[in-house]
């Protein structure tokens, strides 16, 4: 059984710290849609394959699927957007890993298996929470879980 000591999975918040929750500083956050083999709209989706350990996105090997056209531009990652994969992973490579988007990427989409934050930059940088969601990866907390 695992239990928490802390108040939070980061440590204890300084009583003198303000908390804020995460859907609290994002503009928008959305899943993405792994899509069809063929069709009308077809883009370079973005796989858990993509991630790197280190956060930069590695397009070597992109999937080219079929996005419905109403779909399409909506998840389209933009630049400071991060990707957070939400399944698979395993004992040596725990989910939750991260994926910075470091310039608008027209023509790409992203896949079921990821799930795209769009910070409100008016309340958070958004490579503050990169940071922060990375090393929450990277801690091995999420083993745990």
């Amino acid at each position: 059984m695992i239990t928490q000591t802390t108040d939070t999975i980061l440590g204890d918040v300084p009583k003198d710290w303000g908390v804020v929750r995460l859907r609290d500083v994002l503009k928008t956050h959305f899943p993405g849609n792994w899509g069809e083999e063929t069709g009308a709209c077809m883009l370079r989706v973005l796989r858990s394959t993509n991630l790197t350990n280190s956060g930069p996105l590695d397009l070597a090997d992109v999937a080219v699927r079929a996005i419905p056209k109403d779909e399409a531009e909506a998840i389209q990652p933009r630049k400071d957007d991060i990707l957070l994969e939400r399944s698979g992973g395993g004992p040596e490579q725990p989910v939750g890993r991260v994926g910075f988007v470091s310039e608008d990427m027209p023509g790409f989409a992203f896949s079921n298996f990821l799930h795209l934050l769009r910070p409100d930059q008016t309340k958070i940088d958004p490579r503050y929470l990169g940071w922060v969601l990375y090393r929450l990866n990277r801690s091995g907390r999420v083993l745990r879980l």
